[in-house]
Parts: structure tokens; C-alpha cells; sequence
């Protein structure tokens, strides 16, 4: 998805790491000014084309909309965004108690998909 909200087809050819995101090699992008065009795009991609998860591992978007619940079963909120902050993922939690919540085992426990819900070892950093 383009800054502009449009959303165009391409097909990657191939990636590669680079700094802190990638290279793309996309068909049909040839000239710079088209690159231009496309620099920080979102770029979608349809769940049945990737692997899935491995067992200790999340789609990110899977993680959105779970209710955060803390350790005495207090419903913290929702989880409506997730930020790349670095080494470590940051969801951001609306609701009751409200914040931010590192997402890392000593701040959350397994997800239950089937229930929801996203079990909290602590409150979310206001």
C-alpha cells in the first residue's frame, strides 16, 4: 500500500536483508523514479502464500484484537497495534488500563487464539 492509501500488484522477484529492512527486487520496477514511488510502502501479503508459524513463533497481525488480561483475570484492554521499537516487538493496549507492553515472556504469557485472549504478567506501561 502506497503513502497515499492506494494499493497496487506487483510481484516480488526477490529480497534481501538490508540495514534495518529489505531490498526488493520488484517486476516491472525499473527506474528510479518508480522505485521513488514506492519507498516506504506497506507491502501486503496474502496469508496462504507464507509458511506458517513456527511453535514458539506469531503472525503479528494474529495478536491484534486479543483482550490483554491481567494476572488476577482484570481485562487491561485491547490490543490494537504492534510497534517494531527494536530488539523487542511493543503492543500497544486501549482499554482500562491502557499502554504499552513489550512483548517478551517476562511481560506476557502464550496466546490463546481459540479464547481471545492475551494473558499479561503485568500492567502495560503507561
Amino acid at each position: 500500500m502506497l503513502r497515499s492509501g492506494e494499493e497496487i500488484d506487483i510481484q516480488v522477484q526477490s529480497m534481501r536483508p538490508f540495514k534495518k529492512g529489505a531490498l526488493l527486487d520488484l517486476a516491472g520496477v525499473r527506474t528510479v523514479t518508480e522505485a521513488d514511488r514506492l519507498r516506504q510502502a506497506r507491502v501486503l501479503v496474502p496469508r496462504g502464500v507464507l509458511e506458517p508459524p513456527g511453535e514458539d513463533e506469531v503472525f503479528l497481525n494474529d495478536l491484534l484484537g486479543l483482550e490483554a488480561v491481567l494476572p488476577d483475570g482484570t481485562v487491561a484492554g485491547t490490543v490494537h497495534d504492534a510497534v517494531d521499537t527494536g530488539p523487542v516487538l511493543t503492543l500497544l493496549i486501549d482499554g482500562p488500563f491502557p499502554g504499552a507492553v513489550p512483548y517478551h515472556h517476562e511481560w506476557v504469557g502464550d496466546p490463546d487464539f481459540d479464547a481471545g485472549r492475551l494473558p499479561l504478567k503485568r500492567k502495560p506501561i503507561a
